[in-house]
Parts: C-alpha cells; sequence; structure tokens
C-alpha cells in the first residue's frame, strides 16, 4: 500500500483499551507531523466515516482495521469499491465535498488531519502525494461524467446560453464589455462545439431572441439583453 503498514502485525484482539490502542498507534503515526489525541477516532463495524454528499473537511489516515470506500453512487457512473487498509489515505480529492461514502469493514481507528497537514505530509512523502494525485484524477473523471451527462439533457438554446454566459464573464475578467460576444454565433465553431447544424444553432438563437434574453447587431453578434433571465434559463 501507500505506506507501510506495520500495523498488520499486531493482533487486535488483545488490544484491552481505547487507551492502548493509542499507544500503539504513535508507533506507527508519520514521522516529523504530531496529532493530538483528540484527532484520533474509533468506529465499529458498518459505522460511517463520511457519507456521499457530506463536506469535505479532513483527510483520515487508516490507523487499524479496513475500510469499504464506493464512489460513483449517483447513477451517472458505474459504482466502484475500494478497500483502504492501516497506512491508507482516504477523503482525498478537489471536490468541496465527497462523492464517495467511507463504511468501516472491520472495528477501526482512524487518525484525522487538516488540510495544511495533509499537505506537509504529501510534500515529503511521494507515495503520500501519488495516492493524493489518483484520488483527483478519479473524481475528475466523476465530474466530466456529470458534466456531460447534464449537458445531453440541455436543449441547444440551453448550451447556447451557457456559452454567452462563459464568453461575458471572460469579457469582464479581460476588461471588455460583458454584454457584447465579439464574434457571430452563426459559425462553425459552435456547431462543432454543440454538434448541431446551423439551422439547428439558428433556431437556439431565434429562441433566446424572441425570449428577449439576446438581441443581435447588424454583424450577427448577441448582445446579451438580461444576465439573470439567460442563466435561470440556461440552469432550467
Amino acid at each position: 500500500m501507500m505506506i507501510e503498514k506495520t500495523a498488520e502485525a499486531w493482533d487486535l484482539s488483545e488490544l484491552p483499551s481505547h487507551e492502548s490502542a493509542l499507544r500503539l498507534l504513535r508507533k506507527v503515526q508519520p514521522t516529523g507531523l504530531s496529532a493530538g489525541v483528540d484527532q484520533v477516532s474509533t468506529l465499529k463495524v458498518g459505522g460511517a466515516l463520511f457519507r456521499s454528499g457530506q463536506s469535505r473537511t479532513a483527510v483520515y489516515r487508516i490507523e487499524t482495521g479496513v475500510m469499504m470506500v464506493s464512489t460513483g453512487s449517483d447513477g451517472r457512473t458505474p459504482r466502484s469499491f475500494d478497500l483502504a487498509e492501516p497506512g491508507d489515505f482516504v477523503g482525498l480529492g478537489f471536490i468541496e465535498h465527497h462523492v464517495g461514502s467511507a463504511f468501516a469493514m472491520t472495528d477501526c481507528v482512524v487518525r484525522r488531519y487538516s488540510a495544511s497537514e495533509f499537505a506537509e505530509l504529501a510534500e515529503r512523502d511521494p507515495a503520500i502525494r501519488a495516492q493524493e494525485a489518483a484520488a483527483i484524477a478519479k473524481e475528475f473523471e466523476l465530474r466530466k461524467a456529470k458534466c456531460l451527462e447534464e449537458a445531453s439533457r440541455k436543449t441547444t438554446a440551453q448550451r447556447l446560453a451557457g456559452y454567452l454566459l462563459v464568453i461575458a464573464r471572460m469579457n469582464t475578467m479581460e476588461g471588455r464589455d460583458a454584454n457584447i460576444v465579439p464574434e457571430s454565433i452563426s459559425c462553425d465553431f459552435l456547431t462543432n462545439l454543440f454538434d448541431v447544424s446551423l439551422d439547428d444553432l439558428a433556431a437556439a438563437t431565434k429562441e433566446l431572441h424572441k425570449a428577449h434574453l439576446i438581441n443581435l447587431d447588424d454583424q450577427d453578434r448577441a448582445i446579451i439583453a438580461d444576465f439573470e433571465r439567460l442563466e435561470e434559463f440556461s440552469n432550467a
């Protein structure tokens, strides 16, 4: 695994108390970074360390026991299951909330690290950094699948509205007029982007214009008439 699991050699049935477990955990605590007793917690079989959708507030290192981590349970991607063993970190990723759940398969002891504490560990240990990179890559694929699935449900007009909003934000960042899309929206770039015909794109443009969300100038450039309603239309 990512870190040498010296804890696997212990017979956990011989541990008489939580205090004894803490003494043993200090022997395998990553060197160079101390964590207080209040950062260690125990879970009984079936206990949840975190659930999908909960805010990501910490990273956890499995000290003893085995945990089951499931991801992709939102129906957009196949559900996957991974086992986390002593020395493994769980709760890694870049999304603000957990995309999976972690449950104790056996009685477990876990140690909690803040984002800054984990960053310090990962800075010194390439193996830990690699584990973080793998978790981020998995979350990226999940996020990409979600975005593609959501886009497939939107109409061409909604996707065009989303594109115009992105261009407007870029205009603002670059000091241009946020309301005006600098190029014609009747172009091959957008037909390729949305995978539609010019007729479909023209119909989508007409729909936004008819709803008074955009206007068109004499160069066929879109002028956003109502940002708030355009965003509501895009997200409907």
